[in-house]
């Protein structure tokens, strides 16, 4: 059986909630929410991997996590991608981070799938349907600082309400201990 894969690193439940509160009130559009405990930063998609396989890419993932050290990513403004002017996703944009980019280009090599993009820190709050512009007004936000201490493996089910998420495995980054 094929699993759709992808690496993480989670939101904290607590903040999730609170950028979900703050947005909710804004409106009462019908937006798709994404639930607090299924935020996160993709490190890397991995797509449809075969379920034997999954051993042995957890022994790599594991092994690639102890090559990089706990860092923090700055995720601090809210924006609408592709554009306010044909909204599709609202996204928590995190500022460009050197940490962020090592880690996720050495997943990338480790294991291929031919993305070449520069690694963009984000969290998808939201899913927009059929909005010709913006359906909320997007507040600032106090900076969220993610503490990133490890990297986990989550399966991604897509189901008539929307993607799903699944986390099967965690691996600590090196703390040098």
């Amino acid at each position: 059986m094929d699993l759709r894969l992808f690496f993480a690193l989670p939101l904290p439940l607590p903040a999730a909630r609170r950028l979900c509160d703050t947005l909710r009130r804004k409106t009462s559009q019908p937006i798709r929410w994404v639930l607090p405990e299924q935020q996160h930063v993709t490190v890397h998609f991995l797509g449809s991997v075969e379920e034997e396989q999954l051993p042995e890419l957890c022994r790599k993932a594991e092994a690639l996590c102890q090559q990089h050290q706990p860092f923090t990513l700055l995720l601090d403004h809210l924006t609408y991608v592709p554009s306010a002017q044909s909204p599709s996703m609202i996204w928590l944009r995190g500022q460009p981070s050197e940490s962020f980019n090592q880690l996720a280009w050495s997943f990338r090599r480790r294991f291929p799938t031919g993305e070449n993009r520069t690694p963009l820190p984000h969290v998808t709050l939201a899913r927009l349907k059929g909005f010709r512009q913006p359906p909320v007004t997007l507040p600032r936000i106090n900076a969220l600082s993610l503490a990133v201490h490890s990297v986990e493996l989550w399966q991604s089910f897509t189901l008539p309400e929307g993607a799903r998420y699944q986390r099967l495995h965690r691996w600590p980054l090196n703390s040098g201990r």
